[in-house]
C-alpha cells in the first residue's frame, strides 16, 4: 500500500498500519516515514501488507515499483524550488499508479483537481473520497479538522480493500490520536490555547490548519526556509482568521511582502521571541499556532526539532 500526496502522508500511512494491525494482520510501516522500505525487503519477514509513504522525490526514479493499493491524497504547491512547475511536481506524484493492474485499487481525493487528473493514469479499480460530500466528522473523536476527515476516509478505503471489517475499523479509529507536530495541542494558559503544527511546511497545510479555528483569533507563527512558492494564496484566510502574523526565519521578508496589509505583521525572526510576543498579546479565547508554511532547515535540524523547541518554549511560559 503506497501513500503519496502533498499533505497527510504520514498520518494516513500510520493509520492504515494501525487499522490492519488492529484486525490481526501482519504489517510493516516503512518508507519516508521512518524505516527505509529496502530494510523491510532485506529482513524478509513474512507479512500480509507493507504500508509505505512515498514522496515525489522517491517516485521520480521508480520503475518496477508496483502498489497493490495506491493512495493519492492531494497535490498542492510545494517543492517548487525543485520542480519547474506544478505540472512536473504532480507528474512525479502520479508515478505511484504506473504499474497498477485491474486487480489493484487506486484511492484518490475527488475534491482535488490534480488528484482527479492523476488517477486517470491508473488501470486499477478507482475509489474516490470527498470531505465535501460525506459527514465523517465523528469517526475519530481524537482527530480534528477537515483534513483529518479526508485522511480517515482514505485510510478506511484502503483497510476495507484489505479485508478489515467495519467494527474493527471503528475500534481503532476511536483510539487514534494522530501524529506529533500536526495541529498538536500543547497546553492552555490564561485561556489561550497553543498548537504545534510544525509539520505544516507548505501553504496548503497552513490553510487547512487555520480552517479549524474561529475568525480573528489566531496568533500565527510562520516562516523558515523558502521553498519557491508565493505566499499570496494565504492572504484570504489570514485576513479572516489571523489577528497577528509573527514571522521567523529566512523567508520572513518574502512573506511580509506577499502578505502586506492582510493583518498585523511582526518579524521577531527567532522562534523564542515569537512565542514570547504572542503570549504577551494573546487574550482569553485566542490561539497561538505554529504553522510555518516553510521547511525548517534555515534554523533547525528538521520539523520535529522545530516543534519540540516550540513546545518547550510554550511549557516554560
Amino acid at each position: 500500500i503506497a501513500v503519496t500526496g502533498t499533505n497527510g502522508k504520514s498520518t494516513v500511512v500510520t493509520l492504515i498500519g494501525e487499522l490492519l494491525h488492529g484486525a490481526g494482520k501482519q504489517v510493516a510501516v516503512a518508507g519516508n516515514i521512518g524505516k527505509p522500505l529496502i530494510e523491510v525487503v532485506m529482513e524478509g519477514e513474512k507479512l500480509d501488507w507493507v504500508v509505505t509513504e512515498v514522496s515525489s522525490y522517491q517516485l521520480e526514479t521508480v520503475d518496477h515499483f508496483h502498489a497493490r493499493v495506491a493512495v493519492l491524497l492531494n497535490v498542492t504547491p510545494d517543492h517548487l524550488d525543485r520542480y519547474p512547475s506544478m505540472k512536473e511536481y504532480a507528474a512525479a506524484k502520479f508515478r505511484v499508479f504506473n504499474r497498477q493492474t485491474g486487480a489493484d485499487l487506486a484511492i484518490y481525493n475527488q475534491d482535488d483537481p490534480w488528484a482527479v487528473q492523476g488517477v486517470q493514469t491508473s488501470r486499477a479499480k478507482k475509489i474516490g473520497f470527498s470531505s465535501g460530500k460525506v459527514g465523517a466528522q465523528q469517526a475519530a473523536p481524537l482527530l480534528v479538522g477537515r483534513h483529518n476527515v479526508e485522511n480517515i476516509m482514505a485510510s478506511v478505503a484502503a483497510a476495507r480493500f484489505c479485508g478489515v471489517p467495519p467494527e474493527s475499523i471503528q475500534k481503532t479509529l476511536e483510539g487514534f490520536r494522530g501524529l506529533p507536530h500536526r495541529i498538536e495541542f500543547v497546553r492552555e494558559r490564561h485561556g489561550v490555547r497553543y498548537f504545534d503544527d510544525s509539520k505544516g511546511t507548505n501553504i496548503d497545510a497552513v490553510i487547512r490548519a487555520l480552517e479549524d479555528f474561529t475568525d480573528r483569533s489566531v496568533f500565527l507563527i510562520a516562516g523558515g526556509k523558502h521553498k519557491g512558492a508565493s505566499y499570496e494564496p494565504l492572504r484570504s484566510i489570514i485576513q479572516q482568521k489571523v489577528k497577528h502574523l509573527l514571522l521567523i526565519g529566512e523567508a520572513h521578508a518574502q512573506m511580509a511582502q506577499d502578505l502586506s496589509g492582510a493583518t498585523k505583521i511582526s518579524e521577531p525572526l527567532e522562534l523564542s521571541k515569537a512565542v514570547a510576543l504572542a503570549s504577551h498579546e494573546a487574550q482569553t479565547g485566542d490561539v497561538v499556532l505554529l504553522s510555518p508554511a516553510c521547511s525548517s532547515f534555515d534554523q533547525f535540524r528538521d520539523y520535529q526539532e522545530r516543534g519540540e523547541i516550540f513546545q518547550k518554549l510554550v511549557r516554560q511560559l
